[in-house]
């Protein structure tokens, strides 16, 4: 029973709506809000949903950060080709051009 809770809680997409604020309850406990899952009746604390919230940031930028570091390797590749073809116009450059020439 646990195991299918816990499938169902990483399946679902998950959209929150605030259940109770402790705030205007009359608890002293701020942030200690009650949010549920309208898709899957689920409850977490503000602080459980502030960390879903993170983790899920996380994950994205981690996707981003991913992208970025593929292009800058593959532009690092072409900046180091480049540099290899200008070296050697630097040193065969007049004889390719003395045989093309003449």
């Amino acid at each position: 029973m646990n195991e299918g809770y816990r499938v169902k809680f990483k399946t679902c997409q998950h959209d929150w709506e605030l259940h109770t604020d402790v705030e205007n309850c009359g608890g002293p406990a701020k942030g200690n809000g009650i949010f549920q899952c309208k898709n899957c009746s689920t409850f977490v604390t503000m602080i459980e949903k502030c960390t879903l919230d993170q983790t899920e940031a996380q994950l994205k930028s981690l996707a981003i950060q991913e992208r970025h570091t593929k292009i800058s390797m593959w532009a690092t590749v072409i900046a180091a080709a480049t540099l290899v073809v200008a070296f050697f116009a630097l040193l065969f450059g007049d004889k390719l051009l003395s045989y093309f020439v003449s």
